[in-house]
């Protein structure tokens, strides 16, 4: 878990908002990407790719140290 929450850290802050929102670690109600796509004034495609991109880091960081 503190590896979780180190990795977020080094996020950038709009990346680890919308993941935040699209899992519900926030409020514990998952938002769609729509939603998502419409606080950050973006189409939900492209809500889709940035949070695919950064949950691939988090995935990357990982498999490094082998967890």
């Amino acid at each position: 878990f503190y590896e979780l929450r180190k990795v977020f850290a080094e996020l950038r802050p709009k990346e680890r908002r919308m993941i935040q929102m699209r899992f519900g670690f926030l409020d514990g109600f998952p938002q769609t990407l729509q939603k998502i796509g419409e606080k950050f004034q973006m189409t939900h495609e492209w809500a889709r790719q940035l949070i695919l991109r950064e949950i691939k880091r988090v995935q990357k960081h990982f498999r490094v140290l082998g967890a």
